[in-house]
């Protein structure tokens, strides 16, 4: 499931900032905490996407056309973007003959998360970073 993952995330990325994310050493604890989960064989797997604040700043420019944007539309920013690295991991996987299901993305807050988690993924784009925690607990 991590490769599916880095792959969406990847994709989904270069489609909205039209930049190709690098994978990072550095784990993100803080900044905007969504979570969402995938769905298979009858197994929960949570997935946690911690956004530090510049990098939604730069998906509302881009998208949006703000560049001041309010904490509400980063909230969504962070949530749209939960939920599309997720929908397009279940697009990839289906093409690989995997399928699952995908919950509706929850922000949880803006502060720090302490992962307990079996998988991380870590990028940076020319903004700034994004873990994506996968079966992890929250904390």
């Amino acid at each position: 499931m991590i490769e599916v993952l880095e792959k969406a995330f990847i994709k989904s990325i270069q489609e909205m900032l039209e930049e190709t994310p690098k994978k990072a050493k550095r784990m993100m604890k803080n900044g905007f905490i969504s979570s969402i989960e995938i769905l298979s064989s009858g197994e929960r797997i949570p997935v946690f996407l911690i956004i530090r604040p510049l990098l939604l700043q730069a998906l509302a420019n881009r998208l949006l056309g703000e560049k001041e944007p309010d904490e509400a539309t980063l909230i969504d920013l962070a949530n749209e973007l939960s939920n599309l690295v997720v929908g397009v991991a279940k697009v990839i996987a289906s093409d690989e003959g995997k399928d699952f299901t995908i919950s509706t993305p929850q922000f949880l807050k803006i502060g720090k998360f302490e992962p307990k988690s079996e998988a991380s993924l870590h990028f940076k784009t020319s903004y700034s970073f994004c873990s994506l925690y996968i079966g992890a607990v929250r904390g």
